[in-house]
């Protein structure tokens, strides 16, 4: 008789250990999921709990990265070509010069702030 106590004893205890954990499973709140993210939002403000939150972030950073590369390469290349703009017309600019002298004319100096600009020094 003691022998089917103890087993009906084990027996109330997993019973009873399992309904706890079905309980606890069913009372426990479950999470809303997550909005999709939104586009130039702080990384701060996003979900970072999750491995496909974190993924998203990365590949929305990866995208940022390469739309920044994009723009750097587009102003260098911007500047690059003001810059032979700039150097093309000092030149010209000292040819025309030198031309007017030849004839006589008077060629007005550059403002003093803008001197530097002019002169290239």
């Amino acid at each position: 008789m003691q022998g089917d106590q103890t087993v009906l004893g084990v027996i109330i205890a997993v019973v009873g250990v399992a309904g706890s954990v079905l309980v606890a499973v069913v009372s426990r709140p479950h999470p809303e999921p997550a909005p999709p993210p939104v586009p130039g939002r702080p990384v701060e403000a996003r979900d970072l709990t999750t491995i496909a939150a974190v993924a998203e972030v990365v590949a929305s950073q990866s995208r940022e990265i390469q739309a920044l590369k994009t723009r750097q390469a587009e102003h260098e290349e911007h500047a690059r070509l003001q810059d032979r703009t700039i150097q093309a017309l000092r030149r010209w600019a000292a040819i025309l010069e030198t031309a007017l002298r030849s004839t006589g004319a008077t060629v007005p100096e550059p403002e003093p702030e803008d001197a530097p600009l002019v002169r290239g020094s």
